[in-house]
Order: C-alpha cells, then structure tokens, then sequence
C-alpha cells in the first residue's frame, strides 16, 4: 500500500528537510570558529614559549580529563585550560 501526502505536508516536510540543512550549517560553521579559535590560542602558546612544532613533543602534552575538559601544560606549566560546555 502506497500512502500519498497531502500537498500542505509535503510543503511542511520539505520546510523541516530545508530548516534542519541551515542549523547543521550553521552548526558547522560555528565548530569551525571555535575550532580556529583554539588553534590560534595553541599558537600564542607555543610562541609564548619559544616553542616549535619539533619540540612540542617533548616539552609539551594535552592532558584529557573526564568531564570533557583539556589541559595543555608546557614545562610542567598550565598555560590553556579548554572546558567541555554544559548543557
């Protein structure tokens, strides 16, 4: 049996289909500003210290917890705390 949708819920559907496309780009677009934001506060970090991309591994890490917070510590120093939102 093949159901046939009115076309007041077709329009309906395609406008859900449409609204979901602009939140998941938006979405997108705003984890990619975080995500370059955090990258750019790495980086003035790593200048900070005089600190190349040869020498991170040694001197520093990226110290995960479990309530979704990280920790960058270079030297044994804390120097960029990134707490996970609540919602």
């Amino acid at each position: 049996m093949e159901y046939k949708l009115s076309s007041r819920l077709e329009q309906k559907f395609r406008e859900i289909d449409f609204e979901s496309l602009v939140v998941d780009s938006l979405f997108d677009e705003s984890a990619k500003k975080v995500r370059q934001w955090i990258d750019s506060e790495i980086k003035a970090a790593f200048d900070h210290f005089n600190l190349t991309l040869d020498e991170a591994e040694g001197r520093a890490f990226l110290e995960a917890y479990k309530d979704g917070t990280k920790v960058l510590i270079i030297d044994g120093e804390t120097v960029l705390i990134i707490h996970k939102p609540q919602y």
